[in-house]
């Protein structure tokens, strides 16, 4: 991960691609990547043993806060992991407009 993070803070590097380019490689290569590292078991919230919920399985329990999977769209949001790795993202697109910035002053938009 710290060489990933190290090219993903290089202005050199972020200066060489667009933004788009830049999003899918942040998507695809850590985003979800690290939802599955740093999350824990898929657990039901009414008695914490170990349960996948069904994608189709709406019950009310899964509106638990207590339900902070990692590892689903669904409860990921809750889970104070996810903000931290979602401002370490929004952190990388500064990065990346900041880089653009320095290589060509408001000439930003052929980038996108």
């Amino acid at each position: 991960m710290f060489q990933l993070e190290k090219q993903f803070k290089s202005p050199r590097y972020l200066s060489s691609r667009s933004l788009s380019v830049l999003g899918n490689l942040l998507e695809f290569v850590i985003h979800n990547q690290m939802h599955m590292r740093w999350s824990s078991m898929s657990r039901d919230p009414t008695n914490n043993q170990p349960l996948a919920r069904d994608p189709f399985d709406f019950d009310d329990k899964w509106n638990n806060p207590k339900y902070d999977y990692l590892g689903e769209f669904y409860s990921s949001y809750v889970n104070p992991i996810f903000w931290r790795l979602r401002g370490w993202v929004d952190d990388r697109i500064e990065d990346w407009y900041n880089a653009h910035e320095a290589k060509s002053t408001g000439n930003r938009a052929n980038s996108i």
